[in-house]
């Protein structure tokens, strides 16, 4: 370059150490040490410096232990954080699942409430709770399968209320439906507990008695239920009294179907209508 002089820098003489820095048999590096010129090496200042040597090699291989132990702490550390998110998430998971589960079970249980609620109204009166007719039929049906002890009789009642529909008429349908409950409570207090009452419909009711000693006591439990549903009613709109006439059909003497012992006592109860009312009536034996 113009205007400038080149100088050439020379190092003078010199000697040196050379000093490997092993660790095993793997070379980590060279320890160079300068001599002056015309410094003679000796065997002291060799075993020095190979055991700097050494210990350097020891230095860096503890270093190299210290940052391998630190990346592998930090390896760790992501490993534990990472395990902990996926714990996180799996806990989470289970939450959700477990809350799912409770969800399906309350799910589940209101289905079959709903399930049920619907069945007992297909088959009971909405007013009365009592059976209706269809599952009235159908529970007598089922016990009439079961075999009588001999001179035993199952009987069939048919009861229609005298005088409801002038309460209905003058008092109101309010009226008439309070007095219908108060009517199927009496029922359902009197009957026997394996006995079987239902509304047929309006101020229609039936019964149906099992297992009973003789025709006689039908009878006689007819004309006490025909009493006690005559006894005074307390309503909301004051005091109401009504009459019941009650017809019979006796299993199996009129037969072995249901719906037969039904028919046949709506007939005997008819029978109780036409003269005079507020009675009972045991069809006569076919």
């Amino acid at each position: 370059m113009s205007g400038m002089i080149l100088r050439l820098m020379k190092w003078p003489p010199h000697g040196h150490y050379n000093i490997p820095l092993c660790l095993g048999e793997n070379l980590l590096g060279v320890l160079i040490v300068y001599l002056s010129h015309g410094h003679e090496k000796n065997d002291l200042e060799i075993d020095f410096l190979t055991n700097v040597g050494k210990i350097l090699s020891l230095l860096i291989q503890v270093k190299n232990k210290e940052i391998a132990l630190n990346n592998s702490q930090t390896e760790l550390q992501l490993y534990l954080s990472d395990l902990d998110l996926k714990n996180s998430a799996l806990q989470k998971q289970a939450e959700n699942m477990v809350a799912l589960s409770e969800e399906q079970h309350e799910l589940r249980s209101q289905a079959e409430f709903l399930e049920q609620k619907a069945l007992h109204a297909s088959r009971h009166d909405a007013l009365t709770h009592l059976p209706n007719r269809n599952y009235f039929t159908l529970l007598c049906q089922k016990s009439l399968l079961t075999p009588l002890a001999e001179n035993r009789s199952n009987i069939v009642l048919f009861i229609d209320i005298d005088g409801f529909k002038a309460i209905n008429d003058t008092l109101g349908h309010s009226t008439g439906d309070e007095l219908l409950t108060q009517i199927s409570d009496r029922l359902k207090n009197i009957m026997d507990e394996k006995d079987i009452a239902a509304r047929f419909g309006g101020d229609e009711f039936d019964m149906f008695m099992h297992d009973l000693p003789s025709i006689a006591q039908g009878e006689t439990n007819a004309q006490d239920i025909v009493t006690c549903l005559s006894a005074p009613y307390t309503l909301n709109a004051g005091t109401a009294t009504i009459g019941a006439s009650c017809g019979a059909s006796v299993f199996p003497n009129h037969g072995k179907k249901i719906e037969a012992l039904i028919d046949i006592a709506d007939q005997a109860m008819y029978k109780i209508k036409s003269n005079g009312k507020n009675g009972v009536l045991v069809a006569l034996p076919l």
